[in-house]
Formats: C-alpha cells, structure tokens, sequence
C-alpha cells in the first residue's frame, strides 16, 4: 500500500448521517506493474445526489493522479442500476468500462443485491455494485465471480460482492 486518501463526495459531511459519502482511494504498489489507484465507492440514488457525487468522486481521483498511476478501478455500490441514466453517465463517454459486462455480457441486468434492500422496496432487483476499470489501462479481466450470495460463500450483507482477477500488462 503506498497511501490511502479519503474525502467526502456529497455534500453531507457527517458521520452520523446515512446519506453522507467519504470515498476513499487506495494507491498500491503492485510489483512489475506499478501503482494502481483504487477508488473504494459508495454513491447515492440518481435522485439524491448522485451526480454531484460523481463529479465530486472525478475530483478526487484526478486529485490522486499527481502520485502517478498505470492503472485505475472504482469499485463499489454506486447505487446506479445496469443500463439507467446514471450507470450510463459513468460508462457513456467511454472513460469507464464496466468489467462484470466486459465478461459476461449475456448477464447484463444480473442483480448484485437480494430482492428488497434499502432505498429499492418495490423494485425488481438490479445490478448496481460495480467495478469500473479506466479505458486504455493496462489491465485486463480474466475472471469475475459473484460472491457472498449462498452459492459462493454465505450471505453476508443486503449485496453480493465480486470477486475479480486481472491480468496485468
């Protein structure tokens, strides 16, 4: 690990408010790659802040890139379903790709959470934890396993989480 930063991203600062978002990103040192930069994500509803989040969350991770960087991922719940308005906003212009996609494409709108999670009663369930690799990085995904969702390892929270490996060039 070369340094951890963390900065809110909405405009709720505190800590005793649900709605309050302090990202943190990672910078490590991985051996004959170099520093990849990881942004540890927890976004609000399109509705609530998300896209001043977002920006905010761009602002952050540009602040980070001075330490220099070969590759970089955000990861996390952010809160944007698969193929809506604010998941498109992130991958739209092509900075981001969505690696759980760029893997399984024919499972697209696979959920990453149980049926009824807070802040989506009523809802279908839907796929809206992520990991979004930067376009043209030097990394490459080579698996990506849901975890924590009975089938592989017990359920430990209202979302399944991922279990990425990359190949690094």
């Amino acid at each position: 690990m070369h340094h951890n930063f963390s900065s809110y991203v909405s405009v709720d600062h505190r800590k005793d408010n649900y709605m309050s978002r302090n990202i943190t990103v990672s910078c490590i040192d991985v051996p004959w790659f170099g520093l990849l930069h990881v942004a540890n994500v927890h976004l609000s509803w399109a509705h609530h802040g998300f896209y001043e989040e977002y920006y905010n969350l761009q602002k952050l991770i540009h602040s980070r890139i001075h330490f220099g960087v070969r590759g970089e991922l955000m990861v996390g719940d952010f809160n944007s379903p698969a193929g809506e308005q604010a998941y498109n906003h992130i991958v739209g212009n092509g900075d981001y790709v969505d690696q759980f996609h760029e893997l399984h494409p024919h499972r697209f709108y696979e959920p990453s959470c149980l049926d009824q999670i807070d802040g989506w009663k009523n809802s279908t369930p839907k796929r809206i934890d992520h990991i979004f690799k930067r376009n043209g990085h030097p990394l490459q995904i080579k698996a990506m396993d849901v975890i924590f969702n009975e089938d592989f390892y017990p359920i430990v929270s209202d979302h399944f989480g991922y279990l990425a490996r990359f190949e690094l060039f």
